[in-house]
């Protein structure tokens, strides 16, 4: 499966995918608008029923392809498993309803990626097209279904709405610009609305408490191995000895989880680290799944939230930390 380098509809995917579980009102309006794509549809009156517990929507872009939208049917029971970070992706439990393609037609064959993506699919039709880009809709995935029968049923009575939705495309002009600077902006920030380890709600807001803040990336499953908390509480008591105004926190990847949350907590405690430590939202999650190559990982963010470092992984002394913080601080 093709990595998903951005998601480029955040908004869409809090009103219809951080409910899995929970039947949350559905907004009456089924029409969906992207200015940085110049697109707009509506969605079939069939997945109204699916939107807060099933349907997972997400866009993207790739080499060879201007921007994708999916939409993939998830059991609610896979949608709660990623949630508490008991499955790390939801690659694999992901069932393509249909994808909206959108392809530069400047006079070039398809991409390579593009002609296998469209070959996933038996229907393939070219909904729309302006100057220099074709909108597809693709549907009726080729893919293996295993899902249960009564999760199949609702699943293939979506697909079979597709056509709808394919009547109501439109497109209008856009700034092809604008998607490439939402994509690397959303690349370069850390927003994240959760809770501590100790169970105190925190969100991301809390970048503007300080000039800096040193955010390192841990989980419990390197432990006791890979172990950074009196390296990091070393540099946390640096700060104040110095009256920096800069802040640490350790964002635990395989957290929520009460088993997880446990040995983490425990570390901390032994090293005796004061420092705040969180547990993971979706948002921050997806974060962690599309940029981090590994972990320990660390990045230093500033005021608004952007990440002004380059990443600095793995294990690291407090010379180094505080060396990076030094630097970050005269920029």
């Amino acid at each position: 499966m093709f990595k998903k380098i951005t998601v480029i509809l955040l908004a869409l995917i809090m009103v219809f995918a951080t409910g899995c579980g929970k039947k949350e009102e559905v907004k009456e309006s089924r029409s969906v608008s992207y200015d940085e794509l110049g697109l707009t549809y509506t969605t079939p009156d069939a997945w109204r029923e699916f939107e807060a517990t099933n349907l997972y929507p997400s866009a993207y872009n790739v080499d060879g392809v201007f921007a994708i939208i999916d939409y993939s049917y998830v059991t609610e029971a896979d949608y709660e498993k990623y949630l508490s970070r008991e499955i790390d992706s939801l690659d694999g439990v992901l069932f393509n309803i249909c994808k909206i393609a959108v392809i530069e037609n400047k006079g070039a064959q398809l991409s390579s990626t593009a002609t296998t993506i469209f070959n996933d699919f038996d229907e393939v039709v070219k909904a729309d097209s302006q100057d220099g880009y074709d909108y597809y809709v693709l549907y009726n995935y080729k893919g293996e279904n295993f899902l249960p029968d009564a999760d199949k049923a609702n699943y293939e009575k979506m697909a079979a709405a597709v056509p709808e939705l394919i009547e109501s495309v439109s497109v209008y002009p856009f700034d092809d610009t604008v998607l490439g600077a939402k994509t690397e902006a959303s690349t370069r920030m850390l927003t994240f609305i959760t809770k501590t380890l100790e169970g105190d709600d925190i969100n991301s807001s809390v970048f503007a408490d300080y000039d800096l803040t040193l955010v390192n990336f841990w989980g419990t499953y390197v432990y006791p191995k890979i172990d950074e908390h009196a390296v990091l509480q070393e540099v946390y008591e640096w700060i104040e000895a110095e009256g920096l105004n800069v802040n640490i926190i350790m964002a635990v990847t395989d957290t929520p989880s009460a088993e997880n949350e446990a040995i983490a907590l425990k570390a901390k405690a032994d090293a005796g680290a004061e420092f705040t430590s969180i547990m993971l939202d979706v948002t921050l999650a997806n974060w962690v799944t599309s940029n981090l190559n590994g972990i320990p990982t660390t990045v230093l963010v500033d005021n608004e939230a952007n990440i002004i470092s380059n990443k600095i992984e793995g294990m690291q002394d407090t010379d180094l930390y505080k060396n990076a913080i030094i630097s970050a601080l005269n920029r």
